[in-house]
């Protein structure tokens, strides 16, 4: 028995590089789905989520956005943010969930993505565009916000992040205009890049949501008119109360395979636990 427990603690060690781990990111969209071409809710486009120190700072109140944050804001990309995170924060981590795709009310996308440096990849921090709009956009404004490991590097257990009309903001980029000439994204016949642009700072944006219903997307679904009642967005206070989405955050629990060294030393340990028990027998034969 001493000898299994041996072995299996040997393989243990081997077979876990420090600090190392897998997480799901899973976000689910909450507005109301689309049921037979009807009215819906606010889609989102894929969500950028970013695995950093700590200071990936993607929108502050009163200040200008970055040249990728106004990206994503008004076209859903976030391939400019990426490129802004890895030269600010090159032992940082990303994943896209929904990659290629927007995620429509009552769906949930997942991805997975490895951690291997918690010191550069602890906190947590998303973003994405709200369609349709110009350049409304849901994320965390304070980057220390989500810590996901404990001091010893072990992961603090399922998160739940839920965002409401608290976590949306304008990037103050473009006008907000729902007309098909106002150039909002995923309107019907409106030219995603031909907004009014604006020289703003970034708002609260849970306001402006109302501009946007009534409107038919490129889908073929309504944003329903009726998604709040009258007057619900011109109140802030409520905006803690108008349910967007979900995001969890769990671990990834997964056989670890047996490394090539690890093999060899436990055909090692156990070839010489069959010999040395060989070696008792026949010494007891002798006696």
């Amino acid at each position: 028995m001493k000898l299994l427990t041996a072995i299996l603690a040997t393989t243990t060690m081997l077979a876990l590089p420090a600090g190392a781990t897998t997480l799901r990111i899973t976000v689910t969209n909450n507005q109301n789905a689309a049921a037979n071409g009807n009215d819906a809710g606010f889609a989102l486009t894929p969500v950028y989520g970013a695995f950093h120190n700590g200071s990936f700072d993607t929108v502050t109140l009163g200040e200008e956005v970055s040249a990728g944050v106004e990206t994503l804001a008004e076209l859903g990309s976030p391939a400019a943010v990426r490129a802004e995170r890895e030269a600010a924060l090159p032992g940082s981590t990303a994943a896209v969930i929904a990659n290629g795709r927007p995620i429509f009310g009552g769906e949930s996308a997942s991805a997975e993505v490895d951690i291997t440096d918690i010191a550069n990849q602890r906190y947590f921090s998303f973003l994405s565009m709200i369609i349709p709009s110009n350049d409304l956009f849901v994320a965390n404004d304070n980057a220390l916000a989500y810590d996901l490991f404990n001091d010893d590097g072990s992961f603090v257990g399922p998160q739940t992040i839920n965002i409401t009309g608290l976590q949306v903001f304008d990037a103050g980029t473009e006008e907000n205009n729902a007309d098909v000439s106002g150039g909002a994204a995923f309107i019907a016949g409106s030219n995603a890049p031909g907004g009014v642009d604006t020289d703003g700072v970034a708002s609260a944006g849970f306001a402006a949501l109302e501009e946007f219903l009534g409107t038919t997307t490129v889908a073929g679904f309504n944003i329903d008119p009726e998604l709040a009642p009258p007057s619900f967005f011109a109140d802030a206070s409520n905006a803690g109360l108008f349910n967007i989405a979900t995001i969890t955050i769990e671990e990834v629990v997964a056989p670890v395979p047996l490394p090539a060294g690890g093999a060899l030393l436990l055909s090692g340990l156990a070839f010489g636990g069959f010999a040395a028990r060989r070696k008792a027998r026949s010494t007891s034969k002798r006696a």
